[in-house]
């Protein structure tokens, strides 16, 4: 139990039940729209990365004001079920090394909040009973590297230190060296995360039946912008590594998830080609080059605050471009 139990468990495990069932993403009340979340340190909030609106896991449950830590809440909810509600204080007391009174109190809130616990999450107390210690160690690794990312984003790589990245994630240094050797280490697989949460959702508009080559290609486009969420992530983090890249710093890392990212654009317009949909003049490897070229450079200049680049706007001279290229009518693509 104490291998599992742990208060930062917890308080996820709360976070993905109640918010955000990614860990990462949630619905933003001031914003109005999903936003990413990174948790505070040392506290039991998460703030929204645009505009600082806070959430907390426990507000409005029966966690919520305690001074009880939250592995305590979930080992005794996890016992009295195991026991089938025969449980005593006493014992509660003896194995949580807890005094008769706290474990008492602890046992009747339990009690008299059965229906509240089992709505919050039915099977998250099978989870903490299950897990294996390489789940454990993975959910450890993905906690630091959201930490990284947050920091990065936000402040650049300089500040992206294993101090900063422990302090961020309510950890110990020795905690991060424990899984990554430096920073640039670091910076690899915290990109590799975010490129695959991008991959994933252009994995779906690939999958998606029904769709013509047009209308992948203009939901591909724009899910290349990078406005917010995580393809502003991907962009940033891939900035930082060319930055870092071009001087030698850091090994070649990028050949795969660049040619992933190339392979989605050159298999729709052959898909488009084939159809008739699409009727280009040039090569489609040459149109592809020519648009990922446009989505690199006008990306960075958006992403920079460029006054006469914003991200409207580059979506709009890319969705020329490949209308242009390919004599075709793109259809209006939304996020979702």
């Amino acid at each position: 139990m104490d291998m599992i139990l742990d208060e930062d468990t917890c308080l996820e495990q709360l976070w993905r039940v109640r918010f955000s069932p990614d860990g990462r993403h949630a619905r933003c009340q001031r914003c109005a729209e999903e936003r990413t979340f990174h948790r505070l340190h040392n506290r039991r909030v998460y703030s929204c990365a645009h505009c600082g609106e806070q959430l907390s896991p426990t507000a409005k449950t029966l966690f919520h004001g305690s001074s009880t830590p939250l592995r305590l809440w979930f080992a005794a909810i996890v016992k009295e079920r195991a026991s089938g509600g025969r449980v005593t204080a006493q014992s509660l007391a003896d194995e949580l090394g807890l005094s008769y009174a706290t474990a008492w109190r602890l046992l009747k809130k339990v009690r008299e909040h059965r229906d509240e616990i089992d709505a919050l999450a039915p099977a998250w107390q099978e989870k903490l009973l299950t897990s294996a210690p390489d789940e454990v160690s993975q959910s450890r690794e993905e906690q630091l590297l959201q930490a990284a990312r947050a920091i990065v984003v936000a402040d650049g790589l300089d500040a992206t230190t294993i101090r900063a990245v422990a302090r961020h994630a309510g950890l110990s240094t020795g905690v991060v060296h424990y899984y990554f050797e430096n920073k640039n280490q670091i910076l690899v697989k915290a990109l590799r995360q975010a490129n695959d949460e991008a991959c994933g959702r252009r994995d779906a508009i690939m999958a998606t039946p029904g769709l013509s080559a047009a209308d992948r290609l203009a939901r591909l486009i724009l899910l290349s912008i990078p406005e917010s969420g995580v393809e502003r992530e991907e962009f940033i983090l891939w900035f930082e590594y060319f930055r870092v890249a071009i001087h030698g710093q850091i090994a070649d890392a990028d050949t795969a998830m660049a040619d992933r990212f190339r392979q989605y654009f050159f298999d729709v317009i052959e898909q488009g080609v084939a159809s008739g949909e699409f009727r280009p003049e040039d090569p489609p490897a040459d149109i592809v080059e020519q648009l990922l070229g446009l989505l690199d450079g006008l990306g960075i200049a958006a992403v920079m605050g460029r006054r006469w680049m914003s991200c409207e706007h580059m979506h709009e001279l890319v969705r020329d471009f490949a209308e242009n290229s390919l004599r075709v009518a793109l259809p209006a693509a939304r996020r979702v």
